[in-house]
């Protein structure tokens, strides 16, 4: 099984490869053409997108002191430019780099892990990065969430960032497993789980703020949850 697109949580991979299912994540985007690396069938990690392939280079361009920061990559595969477009050509291929606009980092074995997008990053009042996207993946976990976005509001006690999460609820589980509950119990409910993700967090990255939509989120076509639509704001 190969598992591309989006990130996947490395415990569906375990689990899978426990039932004698072997299961390669991958990493890419159009503009390499389409793959940049991929785990092997015969060494892999769950939790990471594998090794560079033959004759492209990776890189971590700015890396912090826990050595994330914008992948960039460089090799036969890597597009020429987006056609009749110079100015966004020039945005991302430096010096024969391209730069993905995804930040992560490389293990001792040479094995990268996707942290996030770099539009989506937040930074916090110490400097430092925040991934909605390891918080959704958190949030995922407690079983109950089908879908969440992290996004950051403004503070009205100082310029710090205050993270809240959009939470879409598993309503069909939390039925069967904890009975009909009204709006306040709902609530509730899913403030402990939002709790339960923080005792994971240092304290810049914590939930402050959650909100309970009764939809879906709006999405693009390949099932990806469009974080700049308005759409996705209004049932705060």
């Amino acid at each position: 099984l190969v598992s591309g697109g989006a990130g996947i949580n490395p415990k569906v991979i375990e689990d899978f490869e426990a039932m004698g299912l072997p299961m390669l994540q991958g990493y890419g985007m159009t503009e390499n053409a389409p793959i940049i690396a991929a785990n092997r069938d015969c060494y892999s990690k769950a939790a990471s997108v594998g090794q560079p392939l033959p004759g492209t280079e990776v890189k971590i361009s700015n890396p912090d002191e826990t050595g994330i920061g914008e992948i960039i990559c460089k090799g036969p595969s890597v597009m020429q430019g987006y056609y009749k477009n110079q100015e966004e050509t020039d945005k991302v291929l430096i010096d024969g780099w391209l730069y993905t606009g995804d930040y992560g980092y490389l293990d001792k074995e040479g094995y990268l892990y996707i942290t996030g997008r770099k539009k989506n990053v937040l930074i916090a009042k110490n400097g430092k990065n925040i991934f909605p996207e390891e918080l959704e993946s958190y949030l995922a976990e407690t079983g109950y969430i089908m879908e969440s976005m992290v996004h950051e509001e403004a503070s009205e006690k100082d310029d710090d960032v205050v993270i809240k999460a959009q939470i879409y609820p598993d309503f069909e589980k939390i039925q069967a497993d904890k009975g009909q509950l009204d709006e306040a119990q709902l609530r509730e409910f899913i403030g402990s789980l939002v709790d339960q993700v923080n005792e994971k967090l240092p304290l810049y990255k914590r939930i402050k703020r959650f909100a309970i939509r009764q939809e879906e989120f709006e999405k693009t076509t390949t099932r990806k949850i469009k974080r700049h639509s308005a759409s996705n704001y209004a049932q705060q």
